[in-house]
């Protein structure tokens, strides 16, 4: 999918470890099952789309 220009976000769940992968349009947001904050979420997702996350 980095391929063809798509970017990709990996909801990381709890503990799950970090994949390695360095690409700019690859992005992993940490999420809790026990604590969801979905609009956080997706207003921090939207924001890196945007460029505006300060990276």
């Amino acid at each position: 999918m980095l391929g063809r220009r798509v970017h990709v976000a990996r909801l990381r769940e709890d503990d799950l470890r970090a994949l390695d992968i360095d690409h700019p349009r690859y992005r992993e947001f940490r999420v809790y099952a026990a604590a969801p904050r979905p609009q956080e979420t997706i207003k921090l997702i939207r924001d890196w789309l945007r460029g505006q996350d300060g990276d």
